[in-house]
């Protein structure tokens, strides 16, 4: 590992100037390899002052937020790209919030669950509809798209596409192209992320690498005893 590019879903959050400094700070002294930070995305005028801090991009967890609201997001982002020296490059989480609460609630109803559901409750239609919005609401705000961890192959397929008329990238991690959601059936509950392993058939692939693809681990450590908690533990 060379570089780290630290997420803001930390506690605390990494969406204040000071939470901001505080971890360059911690990095500073202690890392010893290449290392950068994001930004969350808070009220604009806490923005401005984080751009002074010069973050990578600000970080956008799409499947925590209403269409609403992600509207409003990306839309500061465009007014703080127009009035600060911010880069513009905004990295999105994508699943839709909607379609992830309307299957899970659905599978909440099975008499029992298996650790398979999981991936079942955030299909990859939630990826597909929130990689097309993210791709259009940064287009409508100017801004440079970065779609961590790409697991479907119908995203792929936005992507690519979107990235012939827009500053568009992704990256890919080792989970998602070597394993499909049959895994669930032998590993349980110590393989959930999010987004989830995919079916076979909707899963992106080794053949998909070519010489501008771009691996990210996407490390978000947890206990044993979270990892074990069951099917719809956070």
């Amino acid at each position: 590992v060379v570089t780290i590019i630290d997420m803001p879903n930390t506690l605390p959050k990494t969406n204040t100037y000071e939470s901001l400094k505080e971890k360059i700070e911690i990095g500073k002294s202690k890392s010893v390899v290449n290392f950068e930070l994001q930004a969350g995305h808070s009220s604009l005028e806490e923005m401005e002052k984080m751009v002074e801090l010069n973050p990578i991009s600000f970080k956008v967890f799409m499947d925590l937020e209403s269409d609403e609201s992600l509207e409003e997001i990306f839309s500061n982002l465009g007014k703080l790209k127009q009035t600060t020296d911010y880069n513009g490059l905004v990295a999105v989480h994508c699943e839709k919030q909607t379609i992830i609460t309307a299957e899970t609630e659905k599978l909440k109803q099975k008499e029992e669950n298996e650790a398979i559901d999981y991936s079942y409750a955030r299909p990859s239609s939630s990826e597909d509809e929130s990689v097309k919005q993210a791709i259009e609401l940064a287009g409508k705000n100017n801004l440079r798209l970065h779609i961590c961890h790409l697991s479907s192959s119908k995203s792929l397929s936005l992507a690519k596409s979107a990235s012939k008329i827009q500053p568009v990238s992704w990256e890919f991690t080792p989970h998602h192209l070597l394993l499909d959601n049959s895994a669930f059936n032998t590993y349980g509950t110590f393989i959930k992320t999010n987004p989830p392993l995919r079916e076979k058939q909707n899963s992106i692939r080794i053949d998909d690498l070519d010489t501008d693809s771009i691996i990210g681990t996407d490390h978000a450590p947890h206990t044993l005893e979270d990892k074990t908690k069951g099917v719809w533990h956070d």
